[in-house]
């Protein structure tokens, strides 16, 4: 079977990063239908506008770089598949031009295979099952849809187990149309300027939210809502909350360790639990902190009380 598709660009290039700002990416497919534990829908849309830097990897990526080749030969060592194609580059969608996709591998005629290095925390099926992460599970059938495979295999390290996991991912047109309708949605509103509501429930949304616009206009001033003071207001209650239940922590915590006087050791009354004392070594190191966009409630100046804000 010959991979359909259109072959635009070799992957891991300049070019590539370029185009990647095109469409949305096989790898982004979960975040765009809601589901993604890392990303989400919103975050797509202001790194598609230039509104946020694209992803460009780190230390965990990196260790998958470099063992792609490892994987490769460890799943065909343990499937007896062969790979016939490596990296092939990045694939657009026939029809629907804003569906990405940049295969690690082609196996056979026409497979596609996927690579992924990861700890045993991770939940999976089976070797050979179809139950990987649902992330790795849409990103695999968005490959299916971009370049036309039947099938893709996910090849797993497990790093902290030295294990190889395996899934063989079949076509469900069923998810592929549902992958179609929500990038569709999300392509106009990257198109019209158009934010999705953000996800109050992903943990990453309140980073996202402070992280926006790094090149922001430092003239720019806009007149807030009532809404917006209220949330505000009601967040700094909370953390004042926490200051004094963290000051309660301490103290109770002093309670116990007043008894434990000078010892190294105190044995709870359950015989399961201790207070344990010991010394950690000074050490030095340098920190480099990276820029980041800090956002704070502070006093208006007297010449803006003045002037009206836009």
């Amino acid at each position: 079977m010959k991979v359909t598709g259109t072959l635009v660009c070799e992957a891991n290039t300049e070019q590539w990063k370029q185009y990647r700002k095109t469409g949305i990416g096989a790898s982004e497919a979960a975040a765009a239908l809601g589901v993604s534990p890392w990303s989400t829908a919103l975050e797509i849309y202001h790194v598609k506008r230039g509104e946020l830097p694209e992803f460009d990897g780190n230390v965990a990526t990196r260790w998958g770089q470099l063992l792609e080749p490892a994987v490769l030969q460890l799943f065909t060592d343990e499937t007896g598949i062969q790979i016939t194609g490596y990296c092939p580059g990045l694939f657009r969608h026939d029809q629907h031009h804003f569906m990405l996709a940049t295969p690690d591998a082609i196996a056979g005629d026409g497979v596609g295979v996927e690579t992924k290095t990861t700890m045993s925390r991770t939940e999976m099926g089976e070797n050979g099952s179809d139950e990987a992460p649902i992330s790795w599970w849409l990103q695999a059938q968005q490959q299916i849809a971009v370049c036309g495979f039947q099938t893709v295999y996910i090849a797993a390290a497990i790093l902290d187990t030295r294990q190889l996991k395996w899934f063989q991912i079949d076509r469900d047109d069923e998810i592929i149309s549902h992958l179609v309708s929500a990038e569709r949605i999300l392509w106009d509103q990257i198109q019209q300027g158009t934010p999705p509501e953000p996800d109050w429930e992903h943990e990453s949304t309140a980073k996202l939210l402070r992280s926006r616009f790094p090149d922001f206009d430092a003239t720019a001033e806009r007149k807030l809502t009532t809404n917006a003071q209220a949330a505000w207001e009601q967040a700094e209650r909370l953390g004042e909350r926490i200051k004094q239940m963290e000051t309660q922590r301490k103290l109770l915590q002093g309670h116990a360790i007043k008894e434990l006087d000078d010892a190294a050791y105190g044995v709870f009354p359950d015989g399961e639990r201790m207070l344990r004392r010991k010394t950690i070594a000074a050490s030095e190191s340098m920190v480099k902190r990276k820029e980041r966009i800090d956002i704070r409630c502070v006093k208006v100046p007297k010449a803006k009380k003045k002037g009206s804000a836009k």
